[in-house]
């Protein structure tokens, strides 16, 4: 049985790291996935991951996005400082969204075809945490 969840990763060393449920205050260790491993994804601090709680030990299945600060906004793109390898970025913000973004504001970016932004953070959390709900993989 899984019991999938979004949290975020407090902490991260491979292949291990520690991870918050949306909305929990308590964290818990974990560890990527093998498919994670097997394809070069690695959990970073910060990072919107998909955690599979019933599993033992606890794993990382899916990474949902990086976090990343906004340094300019032009239409429907945003700069961002923090792509994982430490360069800025720019990423698209899908109209369908609704986020009116700003600078300095906190986002979750994922990174499928090209970047884009795929939440704001409000409180350190996922904005509309309802949008990463989901059981299929």
């Amino acid at each position: 049985m899984t019991s999938y969840e979004s949290a975020i990763a407090i902490s991260a060393e491979f292949p291990k790291c520690v991870v918050r449920r949306l909305g929990a205050e308590e964290a818990i260790e974990a560890v990527e996935s093998a498919a994670l491993q097997e394809n070069y994804i690695r959990v970073r601090t910060g990072d919107l991951v998909r955690v599979d709680f019933a599993a033992r030990p606890v794993e990382v299945v899916r990474r949902h996005g990086w976090r990343a600060t906004v340094t300019a906004v032009s239409g429907d793109r945003v700069t961002f400082d923090s792509l994982p390898n430490g360069t800025v970025g720019t990423a698209v913000v899908p109209p369908q969204l609704g986020l009116a973004l700003g600078i300095g504001d906190d986002v979750f970016v994922r990174n499928s075809q090209a970047p884009v932004v795929v939440d704001v953070l409000v409180d350190d959390e996922p904005a509309h945490p309802v949008w990463f709900d989901y059981s299929d993989l």
